[in-house]
This record gives C-alpha cells, structure tokens and sequence, in this order.
C-alpha cells in the first residue's frame, strides 16, 4: 500500500447501485459539485478513501487517490445519455471527482457496523464526508477486525 493508514483523515465518497459499477471500472469516484470544496483537498498517498454504498448500506474500503482530484475530469461519467436545451450535457451529476486506486481489499462494513464505529448517533449520509484521523482510525480498525475475525 502507498499509504500509512491511521495516520491520515479519511473520506467518505457515496455510491448507488446505479453508479457503482461505474466507480470501480473508471477507478474514479466522484461528488456533486457543491462537494468540490471539500474533495478538491484529498491528497495522494495521504488522505484514506471509503465508498458508501447506499444500495446495500455498505462501507467500501481502503482506497487512495492516485492523482489529485480534478474537478470534471471525465466529463461523460454518471451520465446517461441526455440533451439539455438541444445541446449535450458537458458535466455529469458528479464532477467533483479523483482518481482511485485500491490500497487494501477489506471486508465491507455493514451500516450498523459503520455507525457502531463512528461512534454515538453516527447516522451514514449519502454526501461527501470529510474524516478525522481518528475517526478513520475507527473505520481501519473496524474493517481490519472483520477481515481477521
């Protein structure tokens, strides 16, 4: 792995059935564009990613990103094909996206488990999130424990 986990903050992309696929084929994952702000500060090599799959309520993880975040950088991505006013769309429902690579292949968390780990009143959301580093240090050790247990 590139990265030294539990060292870094981590974040929290969302993901759905319907875009899923998509995520893993490109190794891109991506944000709406009100979440700029936040992704445009993951750093290579230092800041731990996740994928919360809203479909299956599950915890994806660890990822890295292999670049720096770009906002529009594949342009064609989540789209299905449309035409607003006549033209084709040139930005996708998510342009606020990084590239990823797979640091460690970890068992998924379940929603219950992710909470559990977050801490008290932890509810998943479907937006980007930005993480602590103990906080992600809660979700390595959660997932870590699931692979050996």
């Amino acid at each position: 792995p590139h990265l030294q986990p539990c060292t870094q903050e981590g974040y929290v992309f969302g993901c759905k059935d319907t875009t899923k696929n998509e995520c893993f084929h490109r190794m891109l994952f991506g944000g709406p564009a009100g979440s700029w702000k936040l992704i445009k500060n993951v750093k290579p090599n230092k800041t731990l990613l996740f994928l919360y799959d809203l479909s299956n309520a599950q915890l994806l993880g660890l990822f890295g990103a292999s670049e720096p975040p770009t906002y529009n950088l594949v342009p064609q991505a989540w789209q299905k094909p449309r035409r607003q006013n006549g033209v084709n769309s040139k930005t996708g429902p998510y342009p606020a996206q990084v590239r990823v690579r797979v640091e460690e292949e970890l068992p998924p968390l379940t929603a219950k488990e992710y909470c559990k780990a977050m801490g008290k009143g932890w509810q998943p959301t479907k937006h980007s999130i930005f993480l602590s580093m103990a906080q992600t240090n809660a979700l390595v050790s959660a997932m870590k424990a699931k692979s050996n247990g």
